[in-house]
């Protein structure tokens, strides 16, 4: 008998969150394996109570949660067992994740009305090759620390060389390879004279692009039957067809009975509707304008914050009313007849809201932004700092991370957010532009106030303190999601490249497509509210002429600035703002310079 360190994982959770067209999609991915790791953990901490000993997570607070807020990884001492007993426990966590995906696979066919024999054996076939839980295990040495490394090393081997269970082919119907193609590519397969008899022309899903769509047949390789219903459904839009995997995911919440995930546009929107809760003669007037097709239009998904803020409105028609998907507070939806045509309103009726509400957000210079903020956060030198602790400091660190997870949703329902995932140091949230960046400042600070026993536990030097490194996007609501979450990991890993790391890169992209881009070190953040009394006419002039200016010397720039700032805020002021710009880019590089003050026009615009 011996004591062992075992490791389970669900990997790519990044590519569940990547390929996504909704925001739903981005939350599905990583709520179902953080469901799953969870049921998996319960049913063996249940069973094997005495012997186990959790390392990481240090415990479960709920199975019931709103978000992710557990890593996809479990971290287990198992006492005084053989290897027969280690490969019992791997055993029942396999088939504990595979009864609950059942579970949900069978509730989503159901809602999708499937009970096609090969389209749900499609479907279950995708799941099984997406969803695919790695685990390894080894006999614990006196020291602690390698036995993990080890232990992560392996696991690490195990993903990077494992192969997708690719033994069928997918198309109209699967094709079971060892049986009519054994050992032939699937190139190969393609030349044969009954391959057009299973799969030519069969779409590949339009959410992840691996997977054959559900509903393709041969003589409908669209699978337009079958998607043309699913279009009538709030869950799909048109023209979308998803394999079994991506398909289970939009059911999620209804089978978790949660909240969908709010949409873009309602995100975008969320701090205008704060603001007409608080401004009721503005609301009166909207209200009168939207009576006329309030019940024809869909309601959104309001964040929580601010689902408690309507919780409180005793009118039910205004509260309905504020419950509309954001898009419906934006003029340029009203100006396309795709987005309403739908719902019975006319292009009559449509004009007339669009001039209404025109005159009125002019009139009190109040209007929804159709920008949202996308922050994703990160631990920096994490495993430098695991490598350091033993077994105790593991768990206290399993702990901590636990209870700042908590912290950060509190900090992040303050800002009307809503996190799609909180993995202890692994953070990644959708936010209205307004108060996003004091959020994410917030959140940076806190991390090494929660973390301070542990950074006690740990030698000098800056790699072991306890920063967050990470990435801030500002975009309009309708560019693509899959783009915008590119976008977000390349600015990650750009922030990631910068000295010490502890920076966040912060970028802008309009529907346009333009964008203004910078990377700071936190010190710094604090600067945008500093820099807000600085006019758009400055930054407009400073912009036209710092191709010619950049190659000057420091002074003349500064001088240009000086010059620039004269006449458009108070002389006592220029001296403080010229040191805010230079504490920004010491060099005065003024590309840097006016993509900063963009984006502080950008995030302070309607901040009172």
């Amino acid at each position: 008998m011996a004591n062992y360190l075992f490791m389970a994982t669900i990997p790519s959770i990044g590519k569940l969150i990547s390929s996504s067209r909704k925001t739903e999609d981005i939350w599905a991915g990583s709520m179902l394996v953080a469901y799953l790791i969870k049921n998996a953990l319960k049913e063996i901490i249940n069973k094997y109570n005495s012997k186990l000993e959790s390392i990481f997570p240090s415990k479960i607070e709920s199975i019931d949660s709103d978000f992710a807020d557990i890593s996809n990884k479990i971290l287990l001492i198992l006492n005084d067992c053989n290897q027969d007993d280690v490969k019992n426990l791997a055993e029942h966590i396999k088939k504990t994740v595979a009864e609950h995906m059942k579970k949900i696979t069978d509730f989503a066919l159901s809602e999708c009305k499937i009970s096609d024999t090969e389209y749900k054996e499609l479907a279950c076939y995708q799941i099984e090759n997406t969803i695919e839980l790695f685990w390894a295990a080894t006999e614990i040495s006196d020291e602690y620390k390698k036995s993990r490394q080890e232990l992560e090393d392996y696991i690490g081997y195990l993903k990077d060389s494992h192969l997708r269970k690719d033994r069928m082919y997918q198309g109209y119907v699967l094709i079971n390879s060892d049986l009519e193609i054994q050992k032939e590519s699937f190139d190969e397969f393609q030349k044969k004279d009954n391959y057009e008899s299973y799969c030519r022309g069969a779409y590949t899903c339009t959410i992840c692009g691996d997977n054959t769509i559900i509903g393709a047949t041969k003589e409908e390789y669209k699978g337009n039957v079958l998607w043309n219903k699913m279009w009538e459904s709030n869950k799909f839009k048109r023209g979308e067809r998803l394999c079994g995997f991506c398909m289970v995911k939009r059911f999620l919440s209804n089978y978790l009975n949660k909240q969908p995930f709010p949409s873009t546009s309602e995100i975008a929107s969320t701090y205008f509707k704060k603001q007409l809760i608080e401004k009721q003669d503005i609301l009166k007037k909207l209200f009168d304008i939207f009576k006329r097709v309030i019940k024809t239009l869909p309601e959104g998904n309001p964040v929580s914050a601010l689902r408690d803020d309507l919780s409180k409105i005793t009118n039910h028609e205004i509260k309905s009313f504020l419950k509309l998907d954001g898009e419906w507070f934006m003029v340029d939806t009203w100006k396309n007849s795709n987005n309403y045509a739908n719902y019975g309103i006319s292009n009559e009726m449509a004009s007339s809201i669009t001039n209404e509400l025109e005159k009125i957000y002019r009139e009190h210079k109040l209007f929804p932004s159709e920008m949202y903020a996308i922050l994703k956060l990160d631990g920096d030198n994490m495993g430098a700092k695991i490598s350091e602790l033993n077994k105790e400091g593991h768990k206290k660190l399993s702990s901590l991370q636990m209870a700042f997870t908590q912290k950060v949703k509190e900090i992040i329902k303050v800002h009307y957010g809503e996190p799609v995932y909180i993995g202890g140091d692994d953070i990644l949230g959708l936010f209205p532009v307004e108060g996003v960046i004091e959020c994410a400042k917030k959140i940076r600070d806190k991390i090494p106030e929660k973390m301070k026993e542990i950074r006690d536990l740990l030698p000098k030097g800056k790699i072991y303190d306890f920063t967050l490194t990470g990435s801030l996007l500002i975009v309009h609501h309708l560019l693509p999601l899959r783009f915008v979450l590119d976008e977000l990991y390349e600015l990650e890993k750009e922030a990631k490249n910068v000295n010490s790391k502890d920076s966040l890169g912060i970028k802008l992209i309009k529907h346009s497509m333009s964008s203004e881009k910078i990377i700071l070190k936190w010190n710094k953040i604090d600067m945008f509210k500093k820099t807000m009394e600085i006019p758009k006419s400055f930054i407009y002039q400073l912009s036209n002429i710092s191709h010619i200016l950049q190659n000057e010397n420091f002074r003349i720039r500064e001088a240009i600035i000086r010059g620039l700032l004269k006449g458009k805020i108070e002389k006592a002021q220029i001296d403080n703002l010229v040191d805010i710009l230079l504490k920004i880019d010491e060099d005065l590089v003024l590309s840097k310079i006016c993509s900063f003050l963009r984006l502080t026009h950008t995030i302070y615009r309607k901040v009172p």
